[in-house]
């Protein structure tokens, strides 16, 4: 059996971006706009830290990986701060030919329109001691483990307030 290649191989994705899950906005920016990239899908959607812009694509070149979808331009409600300049992602557990292909031209307007509305409603937040405390174990870890940490540890216990 061969082994199967991680999408974030080669040129793909740099090994920092890689360890990260993240990348700048104006790289993903890069990857959306290049020849051999086709965008799966587009879509507003929320997941456990907020809401935001999901965008899904692949490889052409890498045919037996998955899609990576990517997450950013929206408001991240346990740091309590809208995402403008940074794009997470993660692996998509379906197989690219389970998806349509959204034209480049139409992703990028829809990006776009996002970021001008992103622009208009990200005004500077005071961040509580929930968020901070949050951002700092975020930091330290990543998303998701400083999401169960807290919640192992009860927010109350804490004295902080449980993210809305």
């Amino acid at each position: 059996m061969t082994e199967r290649k991680r999408p974030t191989e080669g040129v793909w994705l740099s090994e920092a971006e890689t360890s990260r899950g993240r990348v700048p906005h104006a790289r993903f920016i890069e990857l959306v706009s290049r020849r051999d990239v086709t965008v799966h899908t587009i879509q507003n959607t929320t997941n456990a830290f907020g809401e935001f812009l999901f965008v899904t694509l692949s490889r052409r070149r890498q045919v037996s990986v998955h899609p990576l979808t990517f997450y950013g331009l929206g408001f991240h409600e346990a740091r309590e701060r809208w995402i403008t300049d940074t794009w997470d992602f993660f692996e998509s557990c379906q197989d690219r030919r389970e998806f349509g292909v959204v034209p480049k031209a139409e992703a990028l307007q829809h990006i776009r329109e996002e970021e001008h509305y992103v622009a208009s409603q990200s005004q500077p937040i005071k961040p509580t001691d929930t968020a901070r405390l949050y951002a700092f174990l975020a930091d330290l870890t990543d998303e998701d483990a400083a999401l169960a940490e807290l919640e192992d540890l009860g927010w109350p216990l804490l004295g902080l307030d449980e993210p809305k």
